[in-house]
């Protein structure tokens, strides 16, 4: 294991170019803790080391030894913000190499943001039309996640 203090800014910038000066296979990192509210959710500085990355990013949330933990690989078949285009085979590679490992289940995923409706009715009927068309877009959304 190799070790390295960098002083630079911003921190997760930071460290995704020290991944990339390294070579870096996997960047892990803890979650940010607390005792609020949101200590589960993810920082700015998390969200946006996941962001930039090019590398696959662990975020570890508990320091206790993990027993047979699911790994939730997030994907990006769309490949937008420019990601490289084997990041998606990477990210599966490692987690397939951390389920093995960690006898666990392994569980991949993309989720995106679908198109807002249109605003404006496109036709004569006008509002109407628009009302039916989001009433119906609305009872064919599907219900489970």
């Amino acid at each position: 294991m190799t070790v390295a203090a960098d002083w630079d800014f911003p921190s997760y910038e930071a460290v995704v170019r020290r991944a990339n000066r390294t070579q870096a296979d996997l960047i892990v990192a803890d979650l940010h803790h607390g005792n609020h509210a949101a200590a589960g959710l993810l920082h700015l500085t998390d969200w946006e080391l996941i962001r930039l990355s090019n590398k696959p990013v662990l975020l570890v949330k508990t320091r206790s030894r993990y027993r047979k933990p699911v790994i939730l690989a997030a994907l990006d078949p769309a490949q937008t913000r420019n990601k490289p285009a084997g990041l998606d085979q990477e990210i599966l590679a490692m987690a397939s190499t951390l389920t093995e490992a960690l006898e666990g289940p392994l569980h991949a995923m993309h989720a995106y943001i679908p198109a807002p409706p249109p605003i404006w009715p496109t036709d004569s009927d006008g509002a109407a039309s628009l009302s039916r068309r989001l009433a119906q877009r609305e009872r064919a959304r599907p219900t489970h996640l």
